[in-house]
């Protein structure tokens, strides 16, 4: 579910603060194996949690921080 109906993709995040992005697969052709979830190219001071969503899950959710001096 997008966090804005303007910004469907958006995710606020405070310095030192976390948020929550969540993700969603859309498996074809029988393919269900686990997917990586990971987080590239981050602004200094933020990172993301590398996370899985699992065989036969649909979604997964990547946890943001950012430091106070982000």
């Amino acid at each position: 579910m997008p966090l804005a109906p303007t910004h469907p993709g958006a995710l606020g995040l405070r310095r030192g603060g976390e948020g929550e992005a969540t993700l969603f697969a859309l498996r074809e052709d029988g393919f269900d194996d686990e997917i990586a979830l990971s987080a590239d190219d981050l602004p200094p001071g933020v990172t993301g949690s590398p996370q899985v969503i699992g065989s036969g899950e649909r979604h997964g959710s990547i946890i943001f921080s950012a430091t106070a001096d982000a």
